[in-house]
């Protein structure tokens, strides 16, 4: 049953309640305004007491921390039970249908006829009310219409046929104006939203019903106080008794039971002591709010004991959640020859390194994403996006049978940490377990887990078991030897190198794979435990890595799996730096070009996993907002080191000729004649056709006269510009 249908069921008790001792103590007395009040009191009581937590006897609770710590820290085995997202089998794979509440769809459709009925009796007032002849007056309007019907009064609007206007004015208007005056509609409009959630209740239309007539009674009272003569006015309510159209949201003339009116128009006894009789409801409301708010601290008698306020249980059983309270972590040898709790699905990581940030599961995350992660992984998703904890069916007392996890949330943090980041995490770890029991606890027990008895606590408990590992990294004692490849090693860093063409070097051992080596590290990591079993103070390895051209998002996962295994990287040497990207735009640069870079980008980033610099040459033409645009693509996209620079302008083409003492060469040193340099100078010059420089490379003993016959030759061949000589000794 869902919460929403168990408050109304409690809602519901309450008002019958309430409404029976009002019948039998008040409904009798001439208490009119004090019973109209009541009984509206009674429909927001019974609304309210459902939802109050305030009990008036409860017994003192304690928490038991060292059940606490034996539930944290019992050594998991394929014989207990682990946790589970509940009962909520639609989150899980294997069911993921929509189930409808027959019950529910019941309900809606007589509330959607309830107020089908509602708009139409008010689109009926409508429509007389743009049929009638309407009179004002200071306080209401009076709508006389001609169609035969019983006087009634609606908000500010009093209605009544021709013939009651000119036969019997006086009386009837004074009677719906009093109905005006006391605002009567109001309580109508209460009655009809409270009528919509309680339609099935029949105490509610008795309630109703009585609340309409204490209308009538008190709009009798003032009409008679008036000098009205009574007998001619209850005659009139005879007449008016006989069925003409009525509408719901409406007060009429006529109210029946009409012998009831009659009775009380009689009646002159007036109870002065009627208001001490509100003093039968108190024992009913204290009953009310203890059986409602908590019922399973209602105890025997002699078991009621005063009330002792106490520090909030939920924070007590956080409060433990700290390094120095949740111990050493744990550790059973068992646990590694079971092929399901050895899975990596069934194991959540959480590392923190010395600089207080997170790796989980191969991925950075935050500190505050810590709680909303175990969260999600309690509730069977893994945050890496992969397959979630296997889940076995239980029976559960108190419950019946429920799919549980196997799941298991695993913290190691470095030794350098900050204790103060580390509780944060615990704390953060535990806040998320409790978040989920609570939100176990109200689906099954409609109710927080601390609210709940020792016996659904431990329903609960077993529902959403909590288990937590945590161990704290603490240095080997100096004088203790790790194992090592089956030999003693100092407990100082161990020098590894990864190797590009896979070989992994361990101090002088060597590995032809990673794989090889992974599966020494299972080794190791056996010996290591061996050697921290029934110790306080936890040891592990320590390494100085160098990789040799190993990409370095493959250098992250191998640290990752370091840390996995108790190897903390103390140092990393590595010759693979930033790959550099050089982007040239040239003098005519366009948006097609800005296009095909944006694509070079993208493909870069993911070729590089984004580590990579951009160098950008350009021309001495390009605008800045040309390479502003350049270096926008890749800022988008995370690159941090980004560099501009123009290119240098381009040597002039050179004609140069060698010079000796007894032959003349070309730039090829090919031999020419002296007389064939200047044809030589006007090809060489019709080829380039552009500007150009001219340089004579003189070697040892070249005369200046040989030199300036030479020149000349140029000259005649074309040349203008400067002429060099370069003199080689």
């Amino acid at each position: 049953m869902t919460p929403f249908f168990i408050y109304i069921l409690k809602s519901s008790a309450c008002l019958a309640l309430f409404f029976i001792v009002f019948k039998l103590a008040m409904s009798r007395d001439k208490t009119h305004k004090l019973n109209r009040f009541l009984l509206l009191g009674i429909l927001f009581f019974s609304a309210l007491i459902p939802l109050v937590q305030l009990p008036f006897f409860y017994k003192r609770t304690v928490v038991k921390p060292v059940e606490f710590v034996r539930e944290v820290f019992i050594p998991v085995s394929p014989s207990v039970e682990v946790y589970t997202p509940g009962i909520e089998i639609a989150s899980l794979p294997e069911n993921t249908g929509i189930h409808i509440n027959p019950w529910l769809v019941f309900y809606l459709i007589a509330i959607s006829f309830l107020i089908l009925r509602l708009a139409i009796s008010v689109f009926r007032i409508f429509q007389l009310y743009r049929r009638s002849e309407r009179i004002g007056f200071r306080r209401f309007v009076l709508a006389v219409v001609r169609d035969y019907i019983q006087p009634f009064s609606f908000v500010k609007h009093i209605f009544i046929s021709e013939k009651d206007y000119e036969s019997n004015q006086e009386i009837l208007i004074a009677h719906e104006a009093e109905h005006i005056r006391q605002k009567h509609h109001i309580d109508l409009f209460l009655l009809e939203a409270f009528t919509l959630f309680y339609w099935f209740n029949p105490f509610m239309w008795l309630l109703r019903r009585d609340l309409k007539l204490v209308h009538e009674y008190q709009a009798d009272q003032a009409v008679l106080q008036k000098g009205i003569d009574a007998k001619k006015y209850q005659l009139l309510v005879l007449e008016k008794a006989v069925g003409e159209r009525r509408f719901a949201m409406a007060n009429h003339f006529v109210q029946k039971p009409i012998f009831k009116r009659m009775k009380m128009m009689k009646s002159n006894q007036t109870n002065r002591w009627g208001g001490l009789k509100l003093m039968y409801f108190v024992p009913l409301i204290i009953l009310m709010l203890q059986a409602f708010t908590r019922p399973e601290l209602i105890q025997r008698t002699e078991e009621l004991i005063p009330s002792v306020f106490q520090k909030n249980e939920q924070e007590k059983w956080l409060e433990k959640w700290t390094s120095e309270e949740i111990g050493k972590g744990f550790f059973d040898p068992d646990i590694r020859t079971e092929s399901s709790l050895k899975k990596d699905n069934n194991v959540l990581v959480i590392l923190m390194n010395a600089n207080d940030e997170y790796l989980i599961e191969g991925e950075y995350h935050k500190a505050v994403e810590i709680k909303s992660i175990v969260k999600s992984f309690l509730y069977g998703k893994n945050p890496d996006g992969k397959k979630g904890p296997d889940y076995l069916e239980k029976q559960i007392p108190a419950i019946g049978k429920l799919k549980v996890s196997q799941g298991i949330i695993s913290y190691k943090h470095d030794l350098a940490s900050s204790s103060e980041m580390v509780n944060n995490t615990i704390r953060a770890i535990g806040e998320g377990c409790m978040e989920v029991r609570n939100e176990k606890a109200k689906v099954l027990f409609d109710r927080e887990y601390f609210a709940l008895d020792d016996e659904r606590q431990e329903a609960v408990d077993k529902a959403v078991p909590i288990w937590f590992s945590y161990m704290s990294p603490k240095s080997p004692t100096p004088n203790v030897w790790l194992p090592f490849e089956r030999k003693p090693s100092p407990p100082g860093p161990i020098e590894i190198t990864f190797k590009g063409n896979g070989n992994v070097i361990v101090e002088n051992h060597k590995f032809d794979s990673f794989e090889e080596f992974e599966e020494n590290l299972k080794y190791w990591t056996r010996e290591l435990d061996e050697f921290n079993k029934d110790r306080r103070s936890q040891g592990f390895y320590r390494a100085n890595v160098t990789y040799e051209d190993i990409p370095r998002s493959e250098q992250k996962n191998i640290n990752y799996i370091l840390y996995k295994n108790n190897v903390h990287v103390k140092h990393i040497k590595s010759n693979v730096g930033f790959t550099s990207v050089i982007i040239q735009i040239k003098s005519d640069f366009n948006e097609a070009d800005l296009k095909e870079i944006r694509q070079k980008a993208e493909k870069d980033f993911k070729k590089y996993n984004g580590e990579f610099n951009v160098l950008i040459q350009f021309a001495d033409r390009v605008t800045e907002e040309q390479i502003e645009a350049v270096e926008d693509i890749y800022k988008e996209l995370g690159v941090k080191n980004i560099s501009a620079k123009e290119n240098e302008r381009p040597s002039l083409p050179l004609l140069l000729i060698h010079l000796y003492p007894n032959e003349v060469k070309n730039v090829f040193l090919d031999t020419i004649s002296m007389e064939d340099v200047s044809e030589y100078t006007m090809s060489w010059l019709e080829k380039v056709r552009s500007e150009y420089s001219a340089a004579i490379y003189a070697h040892q003993n070249v005369s200046e006269e040989r030199i300036q016959q030479l020149k000349e030759k140029i000259r005649d061949g074309g040349v203008e510009a400067q002429i060099s000589v370069k003199k080689l000794n």
